[in-house]
């Protein structure tokens, strides 16, 4: 607080000045109050910070815990948020990932500047299968996490020399021409398209054999090695289909997919687009900004996030009618920049939690839930912020959650690969893990901490190791795109704390 300009006291919280009144909470009497309260809070605040440094790193100062409104206070009261943290298993391994393979990616290194990576990791019982698009192909392959971390490919189909700008695996396997077949979705340009790629079978016990062992034990991965495609999947290496959903006047930013009820859904610059899973247009919204981000509720399908170019954020209800030209839509949050990423945490604490990533650094988790009529008027906060993470206005960075871990992780520009808890109980809201500096941003981030996202183990495996060394499952994460000198190939490097 300053008292600069006679009759006017600046708030330097919200650098706004203020005119002095006779009365009330501008008064003279009042800021003298307001103004000694200030000073023993930063005095408390200076003893906080110096004591923290004394006990250490770990030590959580309680200034973290103090909630910013009446609200956020009962809710830290009902999930225990003053409870002592005590690190999980899963914590202290993450802080303590190293490299332990990587596979070099082939063509050059600036293919791969804007990569974007979909894998079968919610089907347990596939086995693993990896797309990766980038700006001349979109590549195929078969993979592996134990015993070893291994990349085999499988096909390829050339693009034209355009970058994707989002991309999923289908979660719902259908027939084909006599396969059993998974689907791709994706966005180029103002072109929503899909391939339709049979399941690979599993490799024969001579193709496992051959491939990863040598003289009775595993083979060691050489760091640029990726093997050949197998024999066994003759028949299985191109698209038995492919469809195609255009607006020439349009440009497709994002989109999400729905295969349990027949969904897609796409933001584009100028509307937001709801289609069904043959490409036929159902729905469609004109929006005022270009929409970065889209997530549809699992738990609700006809209800969507969507992340837009002005920062805005947005629940759409495609039940609905549609708002009319002269009446401007409400905003259910606002963030500091263009938001390109969006996602809820599902199935987590309450369920209602929505995460936000930006174009300027800021990591922010909101309520999603509606507000009362008396509190609708009033700007929402984010529950809690993350920090470190850095952003100079890009959208291709990397980034991947695991909902069941409570974990985040996300690339930046300075490129650097961070992992946040989203844990709130005593949560400093740092990062927990730090990556070391590469040549690049990383465009590409996959977890493999929980033992549902594991690929299924070629049966081949079974006859040839122990069962102690078949079931590991060791927790870790994958980096896409990664290079550590300027001449260096990019590469996958495969990190976890379990040798």
């Amino acid at each position: 607080m300053s008292f600069d300009i006679p009759g006017y006291f600046l708030d330097l919280k919200t650098k706004k000045y203020f005119k002095i009144t006779p009365h009330g909470p501008y008064s003279l009497p009042e800021l003298r109050k307001r103004l000694k309260r200030e000073e023993e809070e930063g005095k408390q605040a200076a003893a906080l910070a110096v004591a923290s440094k004394r006990l250490g790193a770990n030590h959580i100062s309680s200034q973290h815990l103090r909630p910013a409104h009446f609200s956020q206070f009962l809710r830290q009261r009902a999930t225990l948020g003053i409870m002592d943290r005590a690190d999980s298993g899963m914590r202290f391994l993450l802080t303590r990932l190293k490299t332990r393979s990587s596979v070099d990616l082939h063509g050059p290194s600036s293919i791969y500047n804007n990569m974007l990576v979909a894998m079968t990791t919610q089907q347990t019982d596939d086995y693993g299968e990896m797309f990766i698009s980038n700006r001349c192909s979109l590549q195929h392959f078969g993979y592996q996490v134990d015993p070893q971390f291994s990349l085999w490919k499988v096909g390829q189909e050339l693009s034209d020399n355009s970058d994707a700008q989002s991309m999923h695996v289908g979660s719902r396997l259908f027939d084909m021409n006599g396969y059993t077949c998974r689907s791709i979705v994706g966005t180029t340009g103002g072109t929503l398209w899909f391939r339709a790629y049979p399941v690979l079978p599993p490799l024969h016990k001579e193709e496992v054999h051959h491939m990863f062992m040598q003289n009775g034990s595993i083979r060691q991965q050489q760091q640029d090695r990726i093997y050949e495609c197998p024999g066994s999947y003759a028949g299985h290496c191109v698209s038995l289909a492919s469809q195609e959903y255009k607006q020439a006047k349009d440009l497709f930013w994002s989109s999400d997919i729905d295969d349990l009820c027949n969904t897609i859904v796409v933001g584009g610059d100028k509307k937001l687009y709801r289609l069904n899973n043959t490409f036929q247009l159902m729905q469609s919204r004109k929006m005022k900004s270009s929409v970065f981000a889209c997530h549809i509720l699992k738990s609700q399908p006809d209800h969507c996030w969507i992340g837009l170019r002005n920062g805005k954020i947005y629940m759409e209800d495609w039940r609905c009618p549609v708002t009319p030209k002269d009446k401007a839509k409400q905003h259910d949050f606002e963030q500091s920049s263009s938001v390109y990423k969006i996602q809820t945490l599902d199935h987590v604490r309450t369920g209602h939690e929505l995460v936000t990533l930006a174009m300027d650094g800021s990591i922010d988790v909101w309520d999603a839930r509606q507000p009362t009529k008396k509190r609708r008027s009033r700007r929402r906060s984010p529950l809690y912020s993350l920090k470190g993470h850095v952003n100079a206005s890009s959208r291709h960075l990397g980034f991947d959650m695991d909902t069941e871990n409570q974990l985040l992780m996300a690339s930046g520009s300075d490129h650097r690969v961070r992992i946040w808890s989203l844990q709130r109980r005593n949560n400093t809201f740092d990062p927990m893990w730090t990556s070391e500096k590469y040549q690049a941003p990383i465009p590409a981030v996959k977890f493999m901490t929980a033992p549902s996202t594991y690929p299924k183990l070629q049966d081949g495996w079974s006859d040839l190791l122990p069962g102690s060394l078949l079931s590991r499952k060791p927790p870790g994460i994958m980096l896409f795109g990664t290079s550590k000198e300027s001449n260096q190939n990019r590469s996958i490097e495969w990190m976890t704390s379990v040798v």
